[in-house]
């Protein structure tokens, strides 16, 4: 071949890698995070079709993507259900181009994001700052704990490189991590901060790869089973202000994932590590009775301690184990009752009454109190429950696309997620070398914003299939003081080097009966009162956010994202009678290359 002939051929094979290369799907173990748009396709098509899918419980595999996409029913769908039908297939079936060598496989991807952010009050927080809560013992540090939120919006907080890259060996086995060249948390939330570019060394996160896991499994035509290990991203329900129950904005050191799903039914076995010697032992069973209802179910138990085999027997009540009677020193006993162990429970129902409109009701819970031990020492242990409504409805428009309107209300008591000490709490220190004045940072298991509040959202959404999409929504938050600063409540007993903390009433009870001495304290009646108070805490803080968001997919490389928020909040950061107000504005140019 001649230079001439083969500059050809290598500008055609360039051509054709950078405008053809647009599947995403190397192996059927891939694990699909739980944000990716397939999801809501998937269930968009399934509400319009009158059925609820399985697949909720995310990242799962295109294996079992591909098991719920081929219950869909492409002949009751509408002309834009047809086309996003399509999108789909497509996206689930076409094979990414990579190396190939007999069954192994090798590939990468590169996409790049500049964001450009304006906020015109420097006094209030990111409104994307949210994910986080400040436990910090330093009275004089910024209180950091989800004022208001647009985290599940974009453009916002963007790794502004990012490098897939795939090893696997056909649809059994498959890795995948992508390095990212990111902004650390800190120097995105810097009040002078307007792109998520590095510009100063400081800013540089170090915590990545975000994305790294490992899957292996098999898939018949009707059933399969996965296993695999990752670092987080775990979800359990599709809501809009994020699940009550495990949302995907739950950091953790890593998580090791067996999943046994069919067309119906779904078993699901979470080992999580939260820390390096905290775990957390999850079962989840996900049931399609009929239909148009689905049923998931969860229980779980958290052990700041070592490692253990019981709590992974498939079937076994996790809670018989008593494990909150095992973990802790006599003196522990005496304080707290129980310590370093949470038991945890939560149920999702998915209702689609009809074509085109779907119903969900999250619940969890960290404690409960029967009527039997509200007679003895329960009456000192607060109940720690929450919930979380929601309504969705899928309206097809012509060929062109989806109206989708949306309405949720979630409450979360003042001590869910919480139990008498941190390593006890359902609850992630987030470890950070740029962390300015020592002050940690905590993750909860569910609802970004965390224990003791009341809010709700609405949005109406226009998409027209992958090509461009805008939004309006408004968000609701009522927020107590029960979210930040709890841990630097503690007081010492004689004859201990301990520190013993006091936040939880029953600790605080139990602190006093051994010798505990506080400035002035609470009597058992005011102490019972302060535990069955289910109320918002302290000064509640009401937090608005109207935000109006768009974007528009100039191909499959190219995408523009704008986003425009308003914010007015009461009693600012739980401060009585402050009220602050701005904007925020965001863009985002994002390319891909494949």
């Amino acid at each position: 071949m001649n230079s001439s002939k083969f500059r050809f051929v290598l500008i055609l094979c360039m051509f054709w890698l950078c405008f053809s290369l647009w599947a995403e799907v190397y192996s059927a173990q891939q694990i699909i995070k739980s944000d990716h748009w397939i999801y809501d396709a998937i269930s968009a098509l399934s509400v319009q079709s009158g059925r609820r899918p399985v697949v909720d419980l995310g990242p799962v595999s295109v294996a079992e993507l591909r098991i719920q996409f081929k219950r869909i029913d492409k002949d009751l769908l509408s002309d834009s259900g047809k086309l996003l039908y399509e999108e789909a297939e497509n996206f689930l079936y076409s094979d990414a181009v990579g190396l190939r060598f007999g069954g192994a496989f090798a590939g990468f991807n590169l996409s790049a994001d500049v964001e450009f952010l304006f906020k015109s009050n420097k006094d209030m927080d990111w409104s994307f700052a949210t994910d986080y809560t400040s436990g910090t013992e330093d009275e004089n540090a910024n209180r950091l704990y989800g004022n208001t939120s647009t985290f599940q919006a974009s453009p916002l907080n963007k790794p502004s490189i990012s490098l897939p890259i795939y090893l696997g060996w056909g649809d059994y086995f498959m890795i995948e991590t992508v390095p990212v060249l990111a902004k650390s948390y800190w120097g995105m939330q810097n009040d002078k901060n307007f792109t998520n570019l590095i510009y100063r060394t400081s800013d540089f996160d170090f915590l990545w790869p975000q994305t790294a896991y490992g899957s292996v499994g098999y898939a018949f035509e009707k059933w399969g089973f996965n296993l695999n290990v990752g670092r987080q991203g775990l979800k359990v329900g599709r809501t809009l202000t994020g699940s009550i129950i495990y949302n995907d904005s739950f950091e953790t050191d890593g998580y090791v994932q067996l999943n046994v799903y069919s067309e119906r039914l779904k078993y699901n076995l979470d080992i999580v590590q939260v820390e390096n010697d905290k775990y957390m032992y999850l079962h989840v069973i996900d049931v399609n009775f009929f239909k148009w209802l689905k049923i998931t179910v969860l229980e779980g138990s958290l052990v700041h301690g070592p490692f253990e085999i019981r709590f992974l027997n498939p079937l076994m009540i996790m809670h018989s184990f008593g494990g909150w009677t095992e973990y802790r020193s006599d003196i522990e006993e005496k304080v707290y009752g129980e310590a370093d162990f949470c038991a945890y429970m939560g149920f999702n129902i998915d209702v689609v009454p009809c074509k085109n409109w779907r119903l969900y009701f999250l619940y969890a819970q960290t404690e409960i109190q029967s009527k039997a031990e509200l007679s003895g020492s329960g009456k000192y242990t607060p109940n720690g429950i929450g919930a979380q409504f929601g309504t969705e409805i899928v309206i097809p428009h012509k060929k062109l696309g989806f109206f989708k309107i949306g309405l949720e209300a979630i409450y979360t008591s003042p001590y869910l997620y919480l139990k008498d000490t941190p390593d006890s709490s359902l609850i992630k220190e987030r470890y950070d070398m740029q962390t300015p004045k020592n002050i940690p940072l905590y993750s909860w298991i569910g609802s970004p914003f965390g224990p003791d509040c009341i809010g709700g959202k609405a949005l109406v959404k226009y998409e027209n299939v992958q090509k461009w999409g805008a939004e309006a929504s408004y968000l609701f938050l009522a927020h107590g003081t029960n979210s930040f600063g709890l841990f630097n409540q503690y007081g010492s007993i004689e004859g201990y080097d301990q520190k013993f903390y006091i936040f939880y009433p029953r600790a605080y009870r139990g602190f006093l009966k051994q010798g505990g001495k506080l400035e002035s304290s609470l009597s058992d009646a005011e102490i019972e009162s302060w535990a069955r108070d289910m109320g918002l805490t302290g000064t509640v803080s009401f937090n608005n956010c109207l935000t109006l968001s768009g974007y528009y997919s100039l191909n499959k490389h190219f995408r523009f994202d704008a986003s425009f928020s308003y914010i007015f909040c009461f009693n600012y950061k739980n401060e009585k009678n402050r009220f602050e107000q701005g904007v925020e504005l965001a863009t985002s140019v994002k390319y891909t290359l494949f």
